[in-house]
């Protein structure tokens, strides 16, 4: 019975204070952008730092983090985020089991 009860209190603890991953908190709103692509991101954040003289201060796209998920039938998720033009984004790339590119949606934080 006490080891029912130790594991109760970890769940419960676990549930109320652990954050989110990504820092998202429940209310945040990722409105999707299915024009936009994790290309033209990678672009635009590449030829903001290439092409051009960069001054100290100069606010630059950066690429934040990059996180995979799978299914037990071999397909595959890749998750990336961008920070461009002081808004951050979120690009999930879909792929079945040969790694066959099936899909893609791109979300843009709303504030």
């Amino acid at each position: 019975m006490k080891m029912k009860n130790a594991l109760t209190v970890i769940i419960v603890y676990l549930l109320f204070f652990a954050g989110n991953v990504n820092g998202a908190k429940p209310k945040d709103n990722w409105a999707a952008h299915p024009q936009t692509t994790i290309l033209s991101l990678w672009e635009f954040t590449v030829s903001k730092n290439d092409n051009k003289k960069i001054t100290k201060g100069e606010y630059l796209g950066r690429l934040i983090s990059t996180d995979s998920l799978s299914w037990p039938d071999g397909r595959q998720a890749l998750v990336t985020y961008f920070e461009v033009t002081e808004s951050l984004w979120r690009c999930v790339e879909y792929f079945d089991s040969a790694m066959v590119k099936t899909g893609e949606m791109c979300y843009r934080l709303e504030k």
